[in-house]
């Protein structure tokens, strides 16, 4: 069986549209919300928040250096994507943010709707990249 690069073979970003940061974002890879009231990109703070999309400029969760406020970001919205684990996932899992800009699998609580943000390309555990396939829709439990 071959080996998968995962950084060169299946990580290929999609479509993007340059947007304002309304406030730090913590690092990169982080996924984002627009603020209502400006029309800015916000790091997402809620588990759950639905988003829309996911930015890749900036550092690693370790650096603590992401965007800052007023820097102007990409946010990507298609494709395929490094994001963070909040804890672990397992293959083809249906991903949902929590906080801090973090996904997570989505959850499983009956009647629930959850915000799907992508589906994972890779198993993965906490605070590790991952590459997740961009897909926005809302599934209940």
């Amino acid at each position: 069986m071959a080996t998968i690069s995962l950084k060169h073979d299946i990580v290929q970003p999609g479509a993007s549209f340059g947007a304002k940061a309304g406030a730090a974002i913590s690092y990169a890879m982080a996924a984002v919300k627009m603020n209502a009231t400006t029309g800015e990109v916000i790091q997402t703070a809620a588990s759950n928040d639905p988003c829309v999309g996911f930015i890749q400029e900036g550092l690693s969760p370790a650096s603590g250096k992401g965007p800052a406020s007023g820097d102007h970001v990409s946010v990507v919205y298609t494709g395929v994507v490094w994001a963070i684990a909040a804890g672990t996932i397992a293959l083809h899992d249906e991903c949902m943010v929590t906080v801090a800009g973090l996904v997570l699998p989505r959850g499983t609580t009956a009647g629930t709707i959850y915000n799907v943000c992508g589906i994972a390309l890779a198993a993965t555990t906490i605070n590790l990249e991952f590459p997740l396939q961009l897909r926005f829709y809302e599934v209940q439990a």
